[in-house]
């Protein structure tokens, strides 16, 4: 399953041993969605978790809070526009987008039943189809 890191502002990114072992055991990607200037950012296009690490390095710093998902591909293509986290959109283009700048982002962790696709992950068509509604956010 999936791997959630939550770093909130005021703490230390993971250690750099915690961060290869979620890589390691969830070989699919990486993605991180932060905070700064009021904005979340989205990025998703890193090689491997030295590229991860070296960006974040310069990126995230002690007071910015973030979500990092190591993925382990259920559902979906296996490629980095499935890489979560995503936007909250109705959009699916824009959810494999690899970088961008939205107002709400979402990592998801498990298996949504009933939403399968060959291209579309579970967690995207879930956020298009129910979660990106103006009732529901």
């Amino acid at each position: 399953m999936c791997m959630i890191v939550a770093k909130r502002s005021g703490v230390k990114m993971p250690k750099d041993h915690i961060l290869e072992r979620c890589a390691t055991v969830n070989r699919d990607g990486i993605g991180i969605a932060w905070v700064s200037d009021n904005q979340v950012h989205i990025k998703k296009d890193f090689e491997d978790i030295r590229a991860f690490k070296l960006w974040a390095r310069d990126h995230i710093k002690f007071n910015t809070p973030a979500i990092i998902h190591f993925r382990l591909c259920t559902h979906g293509a296996n490629d980095m526009g499935n890489r979560h986290p995503f936007p909250v959109s109705k959009d699916l283009s824009l959810m494999r987008t690899l970088e961008l700048d939205c107002g709400l982002a979402v990592a998801h962790n498990g298996v949504l039943n009933g939403f399968d696709h060959k291209l579309y992950s579970d967690t995207q068509l879930f956020i298009s189809e129910v979660l990106a509604y103006d009732l529901v956010k």
